[in-house]
C-alpha cells in the first residue's frame, strides 16, 4: 500500500512538471509578445525604406530646423555587437519606420570619429545617445539593445517621458494604461 501510494504521487507530479512544461513552451517568449502587440498597432516602413542617416555635423543642423530628437548610433566595422545590432535591430521595420518619422538619426565610426568618441565618453561599443533637437544629451544605451526594447526607449524619449519618469515607470505605466503597441 506504501508503495502504491509513493508511485501514485510520483506519477501525478511527473504529469503536472509535464503539463506546465508543455504549456510554457507554446506561450511566446515575453519579449516577443511584447513585439507582436507593438507591431499589431503601427505602421511597418516599406521594404527599402530606411530612415536618413546623417553625419553628426548635418544631423545636428536638420535636428534644430524640424525640432526632432536625436538618435547617434556609435559603431565599429570590427564590432560584432554592432553588426548584430544592425541585423537584429536597426534593420527591423517598426525600428526604421519610427527612427524615420520621429527621430534625426546619426550614424557615428568610432575608429573614424575620435573627437566624437571622447566627446561622448564613448566605453563601449554600440553605444546609442539620445540627444533633444537642441543637442542637450538625454541619456545613452551601451551594448546590443533588441528591437522590443529599443522601439520602447524610443517611445520614451520621443514622447519626452523622460522629463517627468524614470524608464523603469514608463514601462510600468504603459502596462497599466494600455499604451503599450500605440
Amino acid at each position: 500500500m506504501k508503495r502504491s501510494r509513493n508511485t501514485i504521487f510520483v506519477i501525478l507530479s511527473l504529469t503536472v512538471v509535464f503539463v506546465f512544461a508543455t504549456l510554457s513552451n507554446n506561450r511566446p517568449e515575453r519579449g516577443t509578445n511584447r513585439l507582436i502587440n507593438i507591431m499589431e498597432n503601427a505602421t511597418v516602413c516599406e521594404a527599402g525604406e530606411e530612415p536618413e542617416w546623417l553625419d553628426y555635423k548635418e544631423g545636428n543642423k536638420r535636428a534644430s530646423l524640424e525640432k526632432k530628437p536625436i538618435m547617434i548610433n556609435f559603431h565599429a566595422s570590427w564590432c560584432p555587437a554592432c553588426k548584430e545590432m544592425e541585423k537584429d535591430t536597426l534593420s527591423n521595420p517598426l525600428v526604421k519606420n519610427y527612427l524615420k518619422k520621429n527621430f534625426i538619426s546619426i550614424r557615428v565610426d568610432a575608429d573614424k570619429e575620435k573627437e566624437l568618441c571622447s566627446k561622448y565618453r564613448i566605453r563601449g561599443l554600440p553605444t546609442t545617445w539620445f540627444l533633444e533637437h537642441t543637442g542637450a544629451p538625454i541619456t545613452h544605451l551601451v551594448g546590443y539593445v533588441p528591437p522590443e526594447q529599443f522601439i520602447e526607449a524610443l517611445k520614451y524619449i520621443e514622447g519626452k517621458y523622460y522629463k517627468n519618469l524614470t524608464f523603469q515607470d514608463f514601462l510600468k505605466r504603459g502596462i497599466i494604461d494600455g499604451r503599450k503597441g500605440k
